[in-house]
């Protein structure tokens, strides 16, 4: 699964392209969270039902989804650092039309999702600047550091949200819409000359779609999505409700749990280096949707106890993130690596964004069960690690 393409960058610029990227995703993502942290406020301010608040927060990945195939698409033809700027710019736009327009459940999905289209325009052509620019073992480290930032960011998005939304619970955005300037300094001063890529006169998506080993670790990756997505945008009111915990501690411990799953995503990718990435993933997928179902249990454990395995379902759901995108980024032609990150972008956003709502759906029917509502995520692990069994094991050395 560790195929090259190009010569690559040394090593040092290698590393300053990667340092650049996490800087500016960090900036970029610091609106992620911000909703989520503050469900439970939310909820009292605009009598939000649970299939509100999991819609609102799902907008933020539809559009992530639907947008990032476009970008990726784009990314093949046109130097990808312009895409990637024009992210940026629609990352300011989104946070700052939410903290001056939104108001309720529509606006409040529509300015989520410009801001998800945003991360779609600089998530994925980043990764695909790692993956034009670096090679090898290089290649799938960066693509690794990269892409387990993502959930580091979102922690930092909390930790922000938690610190500073005491006072008034739209300065949180007004700080992400900052953090989206500070990112297009970033793509403007930091990422170097243009990639070196293929010329593509025609987007042909249908060698993408025949590369099964690719197809079956996106959809994979998608229903990690599914888990991830849903489990992140309910973990405050899971700890707020189910734990009486106050919502400035939930968000605390909820940013502090989203950090591990960096050092996890980083520590999984290594080890399925080491492994292979299906056999670890096989391992890793099933014992994430276990934890699922202990960690919905919760409610009947002390409080000490129910935190800790919080913090570590938290560990293991993300410790096949990056082995999963690391897995597609090799097995992607280098002349349609941006057509496979396209619907690997798809199927992860699309039903990331299904997750929160699935999950909220299935409170209101079971009146506020946590046990289904984290089998409901959990079944995401599942089918998930189905998708890479299927995958034939030459293809995931």
């Amino acid at each position: 699964m560790d195929r090259d393409a190009g010569s690559g960058a040394s090593k040092g610029e290698g590393r300053r392209l990667v340092a650049a990227l996490i800087a500016a995703e960090v900036m970029i993502m610091l609106g992620s969270g911000c909703f989520a942290a503050q469900a439970p406020t939310f909820i009292a301010l605009w009598s939000l039902s649970a299939v509100d608040v999991g819609l609102i927060e799902g907008a933020f990945q539809i559009g992530n989804g639907l947008a990032a195939p476009v970008a990726m698409v784009l990314a093949d033809r046109i130097d990808p650092r312009r895409i990637y700027r024009f992210g940026c710019w629609l990352t300011l736009l989104g946070n700052a039309g939410f903290a001056l327009f939104a108001s309720d459940v529509a606006s409040a999905i529509l300015w989520r999702a410009v801001t998800g289209v945003g991360l779609a325009a600089t998530y994925l052509p980043g990764v695909k600047l790692i993956g034009d620019r670096l090679t090898g073992a290089q290649q799938a480290r960066g693509v690794a550091f990269y892409t387990s930032v993502y959930s580091a960011a979102i922690g930092v998005s909390m930790a922000m949200t938690g610190l500073v939304a005491t006072s008034d619970p739209l300065l949180p955005f007004w700080i992400a819409a900052a953090g989206g300037a500070v990112a297009l300094v970033i793509g403007w001063a930091c990422l170097g000359a243009p990639s070196q890529r293929s010329v593509i006169r025609r987007f042909d998506p249908w060698p993408a779609i025949r590369n099964r080993p690719a197809v079956l670790g996106s959809m994979a990756y998608g229903w990690h999505c599914w888990e991830l997505m849903a489990v992140r945008a309910w973990l405050v009111v899971f700890l707020v409700e189910v734990l009486s915990l106050s919502v400035v501690t939930a968000t605390a411990l909820a940013a502090a749990a989203l950090l591990v799953q960096m050092p996890a995503s980083l520590i999984g990718n290594e080890v399925s280096l080491r492994i292979g990435r299906r056999r670890w993933l096989l391992i890793i997928m099933p014992a994430s949707a276990v934890l699922a179902l202990i960690t919905g249990a919760g409610g009947v454990l002390p409080v000490t106890l129910s935190l800790a395995l919080v913090v570590l379902y938290m560990g293991v759901m993300s410790a096949d993130s990056a082995a999963l995108t690391a897995g597609v980024v090799a097995l992607a032609e280098p002349e349609t690596r941006g057509a496979t990150l396209a619907l690997h972008a798809a199927l992860g956003g699309v039903l990331a964004g299904l997750g929160p709502p699935a999950v909220g759906l299935a409170l209101e029917l079971s009146g506020s069960a946590w046990l289904l509502a984290f089998a409901v995520a959990g079944a995401g692990a599942l089918i998930g690690a189905a998708c890479i069994a299927v995958i034939g094991s030459q293809s995931t050395r």
